[in-house]
């Protein structure tokens, strides 16, 4: 079943579990090999494969171990300046600014009381 915007981080943990697992196994590796080469636990490669949740470098040492370390770049596209921010700020955009908000100025449109 494909992740969309609508699953829940934890059906997306599951998810990505499962995907780990099928990967290791497609590569004919135990959780205990897989651990030995990225350099957790054995337990930590069972949490990952159950859904738990485990830190992010564990999931890019895994990745890397897979071989699909490089398909975070999908997931995570660089993002490109566009010519409307090089034209506006002479650069790429380094932060977000809020608007002002419009304090209420007293004024009615006249059928008010």
């Amino acid at each position: 079943m494909p992740i969309n915007y609508f699953s829940s981080n934890e059906e997306i943990l599951n998810r990505i579990g499962i995907r780990i697992k099928a990967l290791r196994i497609d590569d004919n590796l135990s959780q205990s090999e897989l651990a030995s080469r990225t350099g957790v636990s054995e337990r930590t490669i069972g949490n990952l494969e159950s859904g738990k949740d485990v830190s992010l470098s564990t999931l890019i040492s895994v990745m890397r171990v897979l071989g699909i370390a490089q398909k975070l770049d999908l997931a995570i596209p660089e993002q490109k300046v566009r010519p409307s921010q090089m034209y506006k700020y002479g650069k790429a955009k380094q932060r977000v600014r809020k608007s002002k908000i419009v304090e209420n100025t007293g004024w009615k449109w006249g059928d008010e009381e």
